[in-house]
């Protein structure tokens, strides 16, 4: 606390005391030295418009990051002021060049003002608007002036600018307006000094203090007198401080950001390195590609949207003369998704046994997807009993839509379903078994949704209309050649257009 007095009563000292002080001493022991230096008067109005633009862009730029915040309404003010001091500086002594200096005096002050509501969510919302319209606005408002002097307000009695005496109360008001709006301000900046202990807020602090004095006091001051002089070298060093704050916090932020970065590169190769590790467990649980049991030949195909996914198929083969064929699709594509798909390859490979029932099974995972995961997670799957010897496939759909069965001899395409819930939403749910003839040489095709529900750049759904022409089309190739065929169909038919969900692609062969 006693160290936050000493840097408040010093930057008081500074910026009021110290300066009002220099101003009084000057005008009454200088009060007859003059310097009359236009140019380098040009020079200083110049190089305070071009630090307070320089400083207004940096602002803009911090405001946009951080969305709207007090900035803001700081980059407003700066605007005004660089732009009309600017034009302050290219015109003689008269009534249009204190026009512009209290103009801008007035504007800067009252905008810097604005930073009282800059926790007033309705007040910041028109932010973006009034900084644009205060970059239009002011240059609208100098070349206005310049065009139409003789319509201005009087800001001297006779036109000419020599002493103060010679102001008008317009021009004094305006001043001492803009000098109480950033005395307000200044007391803003006092209060978050107060709170955060920033550079960049006491150094506002002074800034509005300072611009306060000189607003205030500009009556009292003659051109090119020792006294004007003062506040003009004052005002320019106050706009060279905040600038070299302003760069230093660029420069830091910059530094953070890239430090920021960094930290986001190595998170990312991080993440990246543990989906290729998710991606190789994964499939590590899926059966080759190509695969012959005793009474299957099975051709298959996995492609996830991502590393990983929430498709999963299974061959599994069975005592005696049963095997069972498995395609699952969870919802999603992520690592949840694939967790799920763990569970059901655990939950699946736990109760299919020979001669189980489809209804049993079902009822089974649903219970234990149900108590493992609550995350709101489902799946749906359709699983097949192939029985060679009995020459029967038993089948049940949970929510997944139907599956085909191409008989080579007839040429048919038969479409399988049954009634049956998805798996993971409700703790009681309805499945049925269906049953269906087969021999050597049927085909069973099983996929995903990813498959027929995929669009091309035209917009067009790949649909299973498509996919059941190109089965019927390719159903007389074998196994690997009717997969084939298939894949390319999509392929083609896809245009290079990226799907949004995995698919997957499975044709078993019944042998003899």
């Amino acid at each position: 606390m006693f160290k936050f007095l000493q840097t408040m009563t010093f930057s008081l000292l500074v910026t009021l005391i110290v300066p009002v002080s220099l101003s009084f001493l000057l005008s009454y022991y200088a009060q007859d030295y003059f310097v009359r230096n236009f140019g380098f008067h040009n020079i200083m109005e110049t190089a305070g418009g071009v630090i307070a633009l320089i400083l207004a862009v940096l602002y803009i730029q911090k405001t946009s990051l951080e969305e709207k915040s007090w900035r803001g309404w700081i980059a407003c003010g700066l605007i005004w002021m660089g732009t009309l001091d600017i034009f302050h500086a290219g015109v003689v002594p008269g009534n249009t060049f204190v026009w512009f200096h209290s103009l801008a005096t007035f504007m800067g002050g009252l905008f810097f003002t604005l930073v009282w509501f800059s926790h007033m969510p309705r007040f910041l919302k028109y932010q973006k608007i009034i900084i644009v319209l205060s970059i239009i606005g002011a240059p609208a408002v100098g070349v206005f002036s310049l065009l139409f002097e003789n319509h201005l307000p009087a800001m001297t009695q006779t036109g000419v600018y020599s002493t103060a005496s010679l102001l008008t109360s317009d021009a004094i008001w305006m001043n001492i307006g803009g000098g109480l709006f950033f005395g307000l301000s200044g007391f803003w900046f006092f209060w978050k000094y107060n709170r955060f202990k920033t550079i960049e807020t006491m150094l506002f602090m002074n800034l509005c203090f300072l611009f306060s004095m000189a607003g205030i006091l500009f009556f009292q001051s003659n051109i090119w007198d020792a006294s004007w002089w003062l506040w003009h070298e004052l005002r320019l060093i106050a706009y060279a401080l905040v600038l070299l704050n302003a760069f230093y916090l660029y420069l830091h932020g910059m530094k953070e950001n890239k430090g920021y970065q960094i930290e986001l590169e190595t998170a990312n190769r991080n993440i990246l390195n543990e989906l290729e590790i998710a991606k190789k467990i994964q499939q590590s649980i899926y059966p080759d590609s190509s695969l012959h049991t005793p009474h299957l030949k099975v051709v298959s195909k996995i492609k996830h949207k991502g590393q990983v996914g929430g498709d999963y198929y299974d061959v599994i083969p069975l005592p005696g003369y049963e095997t069972a064929l498995l395609m699952v699709d969870v919802t999603g594509h992520d690592i949840a998704a694939a967790f799920v798909v763990a569970m059901a390859k655990i939950s699946f490979t736990a109760h299919v046994n020979a001669n189980s029932s489809i209804v049993d099974i079902y009822n089974k995972v649903n219970s234990d997807i149900m108590a493992a995961i609550r995350s709101g997670l489902f799946m749906t799957a359709f699983l097949m009993f192939v029985d060679i010897k009995k020459g029967i496939l038993r089948y049940g759909d949970a929510g997944h839509g139907v599956q085909y069965l191409y008989k080579p001899k007839t040429k048919s395409l038969e479409g399988l379903t049954t009634e049956g819930m998805m798996l993971g939403v409700v703790e009681q749910s309805f499945f049925e078994e269906g049953t269906v003839e087969i021999e050597a040489g049927d085909k069973l095709i099983l996929f995903t949704d990813g498959l027929y529900e995929t669009r091309n750049k035209s917009g067009e759904m790949y649909g299973r209309d498509r996919l059941c022409d190109i089965i019927q089309k390719a159903g007389h190739l074998s196994v690997e050649k009717m997969h084939q065929s298939i894949l390319d169909d999509y392929t083609k038919f896809c245009q290079g257009n990226l799907p949004k969900d995995d698919r997957c692609l499975l044709i078993a062969e019944v042998q003899t």
